[in-house]
């Protein structure tokens, strides 16, 4: 459906000659992708509210959308898969993370915060075979997931501050996933034939 709707859009823009045939296929993937971010970002806030509370999803997609852009890691192998993994993910952080919070040891999302984060710093930018990184695009990725990381450090103690644990431990649970995602990346890279540039 996204892809149609994609389509679509890029060969209106070349109906009424707002783009040249061969720009059909870069205005289609752009589309595509900007398509794919707006439903994902209100798949989070959908999330929140349906479990109660809108930041719920707003800060798991403050926390996962930047370390997933910047650090990389892991990808499914179809579209239809990664969607599903996706947005299975958001549901089970945003329903549950929020029930077991206070029943989990605040030593405990601490401990596997840090963990994470030591993870994230070790391992990121984690690149595919698909699209190799430069050195140049490693470094700039990298500079902006530590900025994310710095973000996401201030904002756990502000809110573990203020008595909010329950974001606390959903940034812990987000920050958690992408560093799981990074090493199966690492993982997946060197099982895989491909070899860097």
């Amino acid at each position: 459906m996204i892809s149609k709707s994609a389509n679509k859009f890029a060969i209106i823009m070349f109906d009424v000659g707002a783009i040249k045939q061969e720009e059909v296929a870069i205005y289609n993937y752009l589309f595509e992708y900007f398509l794919e971010n707006v439903i994902y970002f209100l798949f989070f806030v959908v999330c929140g509210v349906f479990f109660k509370d809108v930041l719920y999803g707003l800060i798991l997609y403050m926390t996962m959308a930047p370390l997933r852009s910047f650090g990389g890691g892991v990808h499914a192998p179809t579209k239809r898969m990664c969607y599903c993994i996706s947005y299975g993910i958001v549901m089970v952080i945003t329903g549950i993370v929020p029930l077991i919070a206070g029943r989990v040891s605040r030593i405990i999302w601490l401990v596997l915060f840090v963990f994470s984060i030591i993870v994230i710093v070790s391992l990121a930018p984690v690149d595919c075979p698909n699209k190799r990184l430069s050195d140049n695009q490693k470094n700039s990725l990298r500079k902006k997931c530590y900025i994310s990381i710095v973000m996401l450090i201030i904002s756990n103690i502000v809110l573990a501050y203020f008595d909010r644990y329950i974001y606390c431990a959903i940034i812990t649970t987000g920050t958690f996933v992408a560093a799981v995602s990074e090493v199966l990346g690492v993982i997946v890279y060197q099982n895989s034939k491909c070899d860097p540039e």
